[in-house]
């Protein structure tokens, strides 16, 4: 209703809570004449990045400096603190623990889809960019969901005046849900840096491979090499260089030594 007019303001939601489940938008110009009753609450969103919104935290909100500097802090992650008069300033991420299953589950299935593909394809080859964003992701997300973990055990355990008698139980299932989404992404990640270990081992297998290979193939040429090369000198006295058979002896020769080498190779069992 207010959001158009509310977001020049810096404000993205303003509502007032009325203690009884229910909630009704107010604009920005509101504030400062706004008068609640003892069982309502005030509830602001507002856009950190805007300038009003430093504005009116500093000089109209009546929190303290302190708490206003942490909740303009650029880098942060979830917390709970506890203010002075007995006042609550609670920081939350911008993901809500709800909509985390759905990012948990997306991860998840990409590392399921690049499993299937290693273990179906031996010939195919991750992208190890898309993996790496994964994990990157992944860490991300766990970095700002593992102290949201800790504020919702805080929650559990606290027994705070405006609590409704259900509520540590809620906050405590809210707890074992972001501790599940908590292990699923560290699976994740695991998972993901399993597969570009599979593709690195497969990798330097396939070059171990082409190495021997090329390693007999040395080993049976050397031999006919210097054969073949001693008998190209350009001196006197090589054998059969008058016999009009010579040139059949060399290359029986030759090859006999390739027969041999290749059966020595089985015997050792090389090939």
């Amino acid at each position: 209703m207010f959001e158009e007019d509310n977001a020049q303001w810096g404000l993205v939601h303003a509502l007032v809570l009325d203690g009884k489940g229910g909630a009704r938008s107010i604009a920005r110009t509101e504030l400062d004449d706004l008068q609640l009753q003892p069982e309502q609450s005030l509830w602001l969103h507002w856009d950190r990045s805007h300038p009003q919104t430093r504005t009116w935290l500093l000089h109209d909100s009546g929190l303290s400096e302190f708490a206003c500097e942490l909740l303009l802090e650029e880098n942060t992650w979830p917390r709970l603190l506890p203010m002075a008069d007995e006042q609550l300033l609670l920081l939350m991420g911008e993901l809500l623990t709800e909509k985390v299953q759905g990012l948990v589950s997306d991860l998840s299935e990409l590392v399921d889809l690049e499993e299937e593909k290693v273990e179906s394809d031996e010939r195919y080859t991750p992208e190890n960019g898309s993996l790496q964003q994964i994990r990157r992701r992944a860490a991300g997300l766990r970095r700002f969901l593992a102290p949201q973990r800790e504020i919702y055990a805080q929650l559990s355990r606290s027994k705070w005046s405006w609590f409704a008698d259900a509520d540590a139980d809620y906050w405590n299932e809210l707890n074992n849900s972001l501790i599940r989404y908590l292990e699923e992404l560290e699976l994740t990640r695991e998972r993901a840096a399993l597969v570009l270990e599979s593709e690195d081992r497969r990798r330097s297998e396939r070059m171990n491979r082409t190495m021997y290979r090329f390693g007999i193939i040395t080993c049976i040429f050397l031999p006919m090499s210097f054969v073949t090369g001693l008998l190209g000198i350009n001196v006197g006295g090589i054998p059969g260089a008058d016999n009009p058979y010579g040139f059949l002896f060399a290359c029986i020769v030759v090859l006999g030594l390739a027969v041999g080498q290749w059966w020595m190779f089985r015997r050792l069992r090389w090939v």
